[in-house]
């Protein structure tokens, strides 16, 4: 009954953990680029969570529940890892984008198109390639910022006649 308990307790701080860290994308203004990425606090959370699950996997005697804490665990870590690596970078050469599965890059002199709808900004090339930058969770302040900043620098990519 008390390991029943305690594997109830450490389930509630996992969910607990992932609801007071929920946050958007942060956009941070360096040099002279925009940079948007999960802030730390967002990334610890849901890795807390991972531990957390982990801690009730060790306490379940019951081999099913153990597996299935141990499932919920793997995925936790992989999506900690997910948006520890999730980055967009705009910068006066391209648009970056970096996630677990590897980076793509986008030079602003090779955007064919953008198109800006509720979700995200698609922006693509002339050849077919495309980023997808899903921008619905940022605050309208940074999603019109980054908006900006790529009609900005896609401007000055364009040869002058």
């Amino acid at each position: 009954m008390l390991r029943a308990s305690a594997i109830g307790g450490l389930l509630v701080l996992a969910v607990a953990a992932l609801v007071a860290t929920a946050r958007a994308p942060q956009l941070t203004v360096e040099a002279d680029a925009l940079r948007l990425a999960y802030p730390p606090a967002r990334i610890a959370g849901t890795a807390g969570a991972a531990l957390l699950l982990a801690g009730a996997a060790a306490l379940a005697t019951d081999r099913r529940v153990k597996w299935a804490l141990g499932v919920a665990v793997a995925l936790g870590l992989l999506h900690t890892a997910s948006l520890a690596a999730w980055t967009v970078r705009a910068d006066a050469d391209a648009l970056y984008q970096r996630g677990l599965l590897g980076s793509r890059v986008l030079r602003w002199s090779e955007v064919a198109t953008i198109v800006n709808d509720p979700a995200g900004l698609v922006v693509t090339a002339g050849d077919g390639r495309a980023l997808r930058v899903e921008t619905e969770a940022l605050s309208p302040q940074h999603r019109a910022a980054l908006e900006r900043s790529v009609a900005r620098r896609i401007e000055a990519a364009r040869p002058r006649p």
